[in-house]
């Protein structure tokens, strides 16, 4: 039986091998809230990781519950020098779908906006496997800053939680006859942070480029409440096949 793999220990080792300027934490109450407190102190495409969180953050009033070593626990900052669009919150998840569809392809992979990761099981069962918290904020005077918060059940998965069970990273692979290693760890990660740029860039927009419209729209249908999407508008609104119109940012 191969050795269950240590979130935060994996993704240090990536970090360092990748060179990415990392902060790392056994202990913090968030890493969005610490990211935001070393805004001054750290360059574009940095990291910070936590073992643990103690008061982790979703969207909203909601909570984000680990244990230690379980789950990814992050926060990505990126600086940008133009406004970011609405748009933007649509393409992180969306880059966070297709890095984890490439590396494990016989997932049944989700997007649930605005933000979750889910995986759709055999039964059609929607699981929630992680999610994005975006935050934006003024570092200087001509710069934003991007903080995307990354939390994924990797090992382990909370109890109880509402409106959709959840699930881990190892339990769906254990499900395809996989299991999660090293390799496929860094690959994921190398993945994301080279999606999630691009995609911020294509942020900077005003609109929804065609073949990101169909790629979320694609990655949308695979959740059982997007089941009847007929489209994703160009301000990433969602249209449905009874004519409901949906904006991104009203999710």
């Amino acid at each position: 039986m191969s050795e269950q793999l240590n979130a935060y220990k994996a993704t240090l080792a990536w970090a360092a091998a990748a060179h990415i300027e990392t902060i790392a934490r056994e202990v913090s109450p968030s890493t969005n809230s610490e990211a935001k407190e070393l805004l001054q102190q750290i360059g574009s495409r940095s990291l910070i990781i936590a073992n643990h969180q103690t008061a982790g953050r979703g969207r909203g009033d909601h909570a984000w519950s680990d244990s230690a070593g379980q789950a990814l626990l992050t926060s990505w900052v990126f600086h940008v020098t133009k406004n970011p669009q609405p748009i933007m919150s649509a393409l992180i998840g969306l880059a966070l779908f297709e890095a984890a569809a490439a590396t494990w392809p016989k997932v049944g992979w989700a997007l649930k906006a605005p933000n979750d990761l889910h995986v759709i099981d055999n039964s059609g069962r929607a699981k929630k496997v992680g999610g994005i918290l975006i935050e934006l904020t003024n570092r200087a005077l001509a710069e934003v800053s991007i903080i995307v918060g990354v939390g994924i059940n990797v090992s382990g998965a909370p109890l109880g939680t509402q409106p959709y069970a959840a699930t881990s990273l190892e339990t769906e692979l254990a499900s395809t006859s996989a299991s999660l290693n090293q390799a496929d760890w860094s690959k994921f990660l190398s993945t994301w942070i080279a999606n999630c740029e691009n995609r911020i860039q294509e942020g900077l927009e005003s609109s929804l480029r065609p073949a990101s419209r169909e790629a979320l729209a694609s990655a949308l249908r695979r959740q059982p409440e997007y089941r009847e999407l007929k489209q994703v508008e160009m301000d990433g609104s969602l249209l449905f096949t009874d004519g409901r119109k949906v904006a991104w940012t009203a999710l």
